[in-house]
């Protein structure tokens, strides 16, 4: 019974301030972060089901989209630099490095944080030339930096071919994107770490051509083939799998890829139909990145303070409430330090390079 209010909650929560009606400012800013906060919920909520010793069948049919939630932050990603290069003439040239240089810094701190924790309150034993590959982003402590080491690679691919001429951005978009999965397959990475990255071409595309895209949406048969282009993609791995009995690389990445895009342009067709103002959920959106980088700390931690709740028998509804109300809290405490931080060196520094890295 406990448990079944416990989900009743969890879904009138997400579903506060549903309105259906048409919804003009789908691709504004704050309707992103509802939708980033959304798809973080569900990425920690995959990720808990990954620590549990037994696996509910509802954890398992999410675990195997996991990549579609990822895919939206790509998406926001080649949005947003696109429609802020369009506003600002120097975005590219002056902005993008320091974003560059910011992921940077936070895959250093995490893994530092995770290093730490790991050769404490874990136990574990790593050799110097170990924990320099994991700051370099070679090796991962945090299993979750991979999408920072991909937003890096294809940025700095995006930016290099800004600089030599290239003022094409799909194209740049597309070659970054092609540069990472090379760099990928060559690092013998899963193919989890592929599937998503082409969302970042649609963001770019999407802002490009945002009028047409738009024309697009309104097309009732335009929704039928995105439907049918997911649906095919989202399956053919596993029918592939079926009937050759083998996991091919490239199928998975290539179908992956098609079910990424597809299903982004899903959520955006859905996003134009409703408005959705939820004030819990613009908050996860607005820490959406301390959500994505520091939940799976969190959820180590509780997984080896309190181990039975892990266990087969326990109650997974519970557990699962109980650390997405930790990993929201602690979010939101790093998010304060960290804009905290951003006003301090503003009035220290002024808008200084230290200050112009935070923004």
């Amino acid at each position: 019974m406990t448990e079944i209010l416990v989900l009743i909650s969890i879904v009138i929560t997400a579903l506060w301030g549903f309105r259906k009606r048409g919804n003009t400012l789908y691709l504004s800013n704050s309707q992103g972060k509802i939708v980033k906060g959304i798809s973080a919920l569900f990425l920690v909520i995959i990720h808990i089901r990954q620590r549990l010793e037994v696996m509910p069948v509802t954890y398992r049919l999410l675990a195997t989209g996991g990549y579609l939630f990822v895919s939206m932050f790509f998406f926001y990603s080649g949005f947003g630099i696109t429609k802020n290069s369009f506003k600002d003439p120097d975005y590219l040239i002056k902005r993008l490095p320091r974003r560059i240089i910011y992921l940077f810094g936070l895959i250093f701190v995490s893994e530092v944080v995770y290093y730490l924790f790991s050769i404490t309150l874990f136990e574990n034993v790593f050799s110097v030339l170990y924990m320099i590959k994991c700051i370099l982003g070679i090796r991962m402590l945090n299993g979750a930096c991979w999408t920072l080491v991909a937003m890096i690679i294809i940025q700095m691919v995006f930016f290099l071919l800004f600089c030599l001429g290239s003022d094409r951005l799909f194209v740049n978009a597309v070659v970054g994107c092609v540069v990472y999965i090379l760099i990928s397959v060559l690092r013998g990475r899963g193919a989890w770490e592929m599937q998503s990255c082409g969302a970042f071409v649609l963001g770019v595309l999407v802002a490009e051509k945002e009028d047409k895209f738009k024309e697009l949406l309104e097309k009732r048969f335009f929704s039928y083939v995105v439907l049918f282009a997911f649906v095919v993609s989202f399956s053919a791995p596993y029918i592939s799998e079926s009937i050759t009995g083998r996991d091919y690389l490239f199928v998975r990445v290539f179908f992956g890829t098609i079910a990424s895009v597809s299903f982004v342009i899903s959520a955006i067709l859905a996003l134009s139909k409703v408005e959705l103002y939820n004030g819990l959920i613009v908050l996860l959106g607005n820490i959406s990145t301390e959500v994505y980088l520091w939940h799976g700390l969190i959820i180590d931690i509780m997984k080896k303070i309190i181990p039975g709740a892990f266990a087969e028998g326990s109650s997974y509804v519970l557990i699962t409430f109980a650390i997405l109300i930790c990993v929201i809290i602690v979010s939101s405490l790093i998010w304060i330090f960290k804009t905290r931080v951003k006003e301090r060196v503003h009035e220290i520094h002024g808008e200084g390079l230290l200050f112009r890295i935070f923004s």
